[in-house]
């Protein structure tokens, strides 16, 4: 968008972009309402699962609750491919954890 766009519709940054803060998002009152049921399954260490159709919002409630979870005991990790076999499943969730790959120890050469 051009800056006398935003100008002229007195804008400071181009709206309806993906690439809007968390802090920002607007959520319906359904979706707050799903957002503050998984802070609170979230908080009492339980589990939980969001699944849906595209378009229904997921990914939106999923920012609205890494902005509400206290960065320094959470880490929320998003898999963006749901076609992982469990072997790269796991491997990209050690990944987003931070985990190294460790390598087998070579075989051994006596006979």
């Amino acid at each position: 968008m051009r800056s006398s766009d935003l100008a002229h519709f007195a804008l400071t940054a181009a709206p309806f972009s993906k690439e809007i803060d968390d802090a920002d998002l607007w959520l319906p009152s359904s979706k707050q309402d799903l957002v503050d049921e998984l802070t609170d399954t979230i908080e009492a260490r339980g589990s939980a699962l969001l699944v849906g159709d595209a378009g229904v919002g997921k990914t939106c409630v999923m920012r609205a609750l890494r902005q509400r979870l206290p960065v320094d005991r959470f880490r929320l990790t998003y898999c963006h491919n749901a076609t992982l076999g469990r072997r790269d499943f796991y491997r990209q969730l050690c990944l987003a954890l931070g985990s190294r790959r460790r390598r087998p120890p070579p075989p051994s050469s006596t006979p």
